[in-house]
């Protein structure tokens, strides 16, 4: 069997970025790597370690404001998960109008969806849609189980990575049982939000192979919503490349030219329990409760 080579340790990301100038344009998938193809500032392949600029990170921007852009050391790691938020929350103020709803994914997307739907006053509620790690090494994804037995396996990278389709097996068996579990612990005997005819923002802390996220847009592309946001807190070009083939645009606060562990580009990234899942979801319908939301969230600084 095929192994994967482990680090033992991530190495803190440079800190060099694009400086952006303030633009009216439209929103567009952040991050788009074929604008910064056609500015002569992005380079697939790769990484060299000796080479700084494969460091690179991208402010979430639109993306016009990326084409010609410079070099410039003023972009940070994102603070926290409510960082990430905040960020993403101002980037998705036009959808304001539209009262969409906030899936955040557990656990780590619960926090940052939780800031973006307390600054757009709407919904939240989770999608649950789980890993399927590889054999021994949880962290390297090759596929993906959601609710309602929904199981997605990248065969091509299973095969590469020196797996099989049955060596996963009872890795999915394990994930689909953990994915009823948390619906009941999350949600209680609530149902699972409707979502025909809505505009539905996917929230995670970040990507990197977006094939989770994929696999949650998915689940939710086929209860007909009127449209599919996914906002992002971290994820690579690779990945935006996949997510924009899903859904209908994608928003993301930083975007690094190489990423090995979503955690290295948050200054703080402390695990998230069940608890804190459960008092962010009782604390969103402090605010939309059986009214309508109004597009204003109590408590805003």
């Amino acid at each position: 069997m095929v192994g994967r080579l482990l680090w033992p340790s991530f190495p803190r990301p440079s800190l060099t970025a694009l400086s952006v100038a303030p633009s009216s344009s439209r929103i567009l998938s952040d991050g788009d790597p074929s604008a910064r193809r056609k500015a002569g500032t992005w380079r697939g392949g790769g990484r060299k370690q000796d080479d700084p600029a494969d460091d690179l990170a991208w402010p979430g921007t639109r993306v016009s404001d990326v084409a010609g852009a410079e070099p410039s050391p003023q972009v940070h790691l994102l603070e926290d998960r409510e960082d990430a938020g905040r960020r993403l929350a101002a980037r998705l103020e036009p959808y304001r109008s539209a009262v969409p709803i906030v899936l955040g994914i557990p656990r780590g997307g619960v926090p940052v969806g939780y800031e973006i739907a307390r600054r757009l006053g709407c919904e939240l509620d989770v999608l649950l849609v789980r890993k399927v790690g590889a054999p021994g090494d949880p962290e390297y994804g090759l596929g993906a189980v959601a609710e309602g037995g929904v199981v997605v396996v990248d065969e091509r990278r299973t095969r590469m990575a020196g797996w099989s389709r049955e060596d996963l097996e009872p890795i999915i068996r394990r994930e689909l049982e953990e994915v009823t579990a948390r619906a009941v612990r999350y949600r209680g005997d609530r149902p699972p939000p409707e979502l025909s005819g809505r505009t539905v923002i996917v929230v995670d802390d970040g990507v990197a192979t977006g094939g989770t996220v994929e696999t949650g847009i998915g689940v939710v592309r086929a209860r007909k919503p009127r449209a599919i946001v996914a906002a992002l807190g971290v994820a690579p070009p690779e990945a935006l490349d996949h997510l924009r083939e899903t859904a209908d645009d994608v928003v993301v606060a930083l975007v690094p030219r190489f990423l090995e562990a979503v955690g290295q580009w948050y200054r703080r990234f402390d695990p998230v329990d069940d608890r804190e899942v459960v008092r962010l979801l009782e604390s969103a319908r402090s605010w939309t409760g059986a009214n309508a939301p109004r597009g204003d969230a109590p408590g805003l600084g």
